[in-house]
């Protein structure tokens, strides 16, 4: 992991000031980009899919998803882990953009599994 400037073993000791500040920029941003986005897609989209604060319950298919998650982790003793939003509340030390992706694929699974299970019951239904 970076450290700052000067890391990447190149020497700054010729370069002038906006030079050097340029370098340091660059650098950090290159660090920090990808957590820095995932904080605001996490804030603006809300870890539940809610785009207004305030909204008093959550959609459906958020809670559905922290059961279904919760159920994996408890059922396969940790393998799963616990729901991206529990483990930002939690404070794990994960970064913002691994639980943004985790929140991504549990969204994406549990779409599916509902999918799946009503097209079961539909199918026997039909049967």
């Amino acid at each position: 992991m970076s450290s700052g400037a000067g890391c990447c073993n190149i020497d700054y000791s010729d370069a002038s000031p906006k030079e050097l500040s340029e370098a340091i920029a660059m650098e950090f941003d290159g660090l920090r980009r990808e957590n820095t986005l995932a904080v605001v897609d996490l804030t603006y989209g809300g870890i539940g899919g809610t785009r207004m604060r305030g909204r008093a319950h959550s959609p459906v298919m958020f809670k559905v998803q922290a059961l279904i998650f919760t159920l994996l982790n408890k059922l396969t003793v940790g393998v799963v882990p616990m729901p991206a939003m529990f483990r930002i509340m939690k404070g794990d030390g994960a970064r913002y953009s691994t639980l943004k992706w985790s929140n991504d694929m549990e969204r994406r699974v549990t779409y599916a599994v509902v999918i799946g299970i009503s097209a079961f019951g539909l199918s026997k239904f039909m049967l």
